[in-house]
């Protein structure tokens, strides 16, 4: 079962962008918001059993208000490291 491979701790551990959970959530300030739009110049199409339905293209934003810069310095040593990124 995967859950047998979790971590036991979660404060040693570090994620793919070098951050620790803990130090990832700690760093988090409290507030967030979400933003969901739907833009009518662009379709697409949703399977549904034998038909479709066209609905206008879906984007989503999440962002949350930050204490420090922990997140934004792991991302962007993670993003660094990744050799199709943009330097």
């Amino acid at each position: 079962m995967w859950t047998r491979r979790w971590p036991r701790s979660r404060s040693n551990s570090k994620s793919a962008a070098g951050i620790s959970l803990d130090d990832a959530l700690g760093s988090l300030g409290g507030g967030y918001g979400v933003i969901f739009t739907l833009d009518d110049s662009k379709e697409v199409t949703l399977p549904i059993g034998t038909n479709s339905l066209d609905i206008p293209s879906p984007a989503l934003a999440i962002f949350f208000k930050v204490k420090n810069d922990a997140i934004y310095n792991a991302l962007t040593k993670s993003r660094r490291a990744c050799p199709w990124s943009p330097k």
